[in-house]
């Protein structure tokens, strides 16, 4: 299975399954691609507003957390040895 890639500008959004009133997930989750071509990750809530007439989705875009590379501790050589002889 391929993984979509968004054009430049476009995203899209789709039902969270896993979500419960319970455990407060989004509605809705998604992905798009910003004008500088940089991936965003999308949250959105359904919601009211305050006086209960009008139902508006409530959007939280975030970045993905970079990658962490795993690299082995440095060994230091003996020349990195600083000890002095008096």
């Amino acid at each position: 299975m391929s993984t979509y890639v968004h054009k430049t500008g476009k995203g899209s959004i789709f039902v969270n399954e896993n979500r419960t009133e319970e455990n407060n997930q989004p509605h809705y989750t998604g992905s798009c691609k910003d004008p500088n071509g940089v991936d965003w990750q999308i949250s959105a809530w359904k919601a009211k507003s305050q006086d209960g007439k009008k139902t508006y989705l409530s959007l939280n875009f975030q970045t993905p957390k970079p990658k962490v590379e795993q690299t082995a501790p440095s060994v230091g050589t003996p020349e990195d040895d600083l000890s002095i002889d008096f």
